[in-house]
């Protein structure tokens, strides 16, 4: 008789003996049991339970004495639709972790750096800061020199970054050098989802921060950016502009 299929379904070496000696005996007591499969009686006791609990092998007590005997054979199927089912929960929370994992991972920032030169690759910086935030986030910038303003592809490309941020939801507030408010007031009124304060502070390039991106750039006479992804240090620049921020004029 072949009971290697029995192994297969996962049952121990030991617990095949067991089992074996019972279809040999039909019913027996520990003694025999023991005598017929070869398994010391430390173990035997243990392996019977787990027969039992299995519904494998049942028992009856006749004098304070356990007779254990052979259950249906028709319960090795039962059993194994019982695994079937313990498997397919284990895989179902498998799925579930394998997915929280890759979101964590996913979440996490790896941090890096990236140089981009001229406006569009300027812009390009700007949007990939903007599309990681959503709807009433925001981001905070310090204001590019007021020669760089004054250029008119400048002023083309961040009035359509600022036409995206309003489509997008997203708000924004910036400091810049007292002597750019008419050039703000006139180009990038002020609203409620767009603030600018002025301080007299002195900048050589722009700096916008965003959620975990913060861009370092001049826009004249030739564009170039520098941006930078750390979560740690976007915050650590977030709180120096809010410090600003709090003594800026309006």
């Amino acid at each position: 008789m072949n009971l290697k299929i029995l192994k297969e379904l996962g049952l121990t070496e030991g617990e095949i003996k067991v089992y074996h000696a019972l279809i040999k005996l039909q019913k027996s007591t520990i003694t025999k049991i023991i005598e017929q499969s070869g398994v010391s009686s430390s173990k035997v006791y243990l392996i019977l339970d787990k027969l039992v609990h299995r519904g494998l092998v049942n028992y009856i007590v006749i004098n304070n004495i356990k007779e254990f005997h052979l259950a249906s054979p028709d319960n090795l199927k039962e059993y194994l639709s019982n695994e079937k089912a313990k498997l397919n929960e284990v895989e179902n929370n498998l799925n579930t972790l394998i997915k929280e994992i890759n979101t964590t991972f996913s979440n996490q920032i790896q941090e890096s750096a990236h140089i981009y030169k001229g406006l569009a690759g300027l812009k390009t910086a700007h949007l990939n800061l903007i599309d990681e935030l959503t709807e009433g986030e925001e981001y905070v910038f310090f204001s590019v020199e007021k020669s760089a303003l004054e250029q008119d592809a400048v002023k083309r490309m961040f009035k359509s970054l600022h036409q995206t941020r309003d489509e997008r939801k997203v708000t924004a507030r910036g400091i810049a050098l007292p002597q750019l408010r008419k050039t703000f007031e006139r180009y990038l009124p002020s609203k409620k989802e767009y603030q600018i304060k002025y301080h007299k502070l002195t900048l050589n390039q722009g700096i916008t921060i965003g959620k975990n991106r913060i861009i370092i750039e001049t826009a004249h006479p030739d564009a170039f950016a520098v941006e930078i992804i750390s979560s740690k240090t976007a915050n650590s620049y977030k709180e120096f502009f809010n410090k600003i921020w709090e003594i800026a004029k309006s």
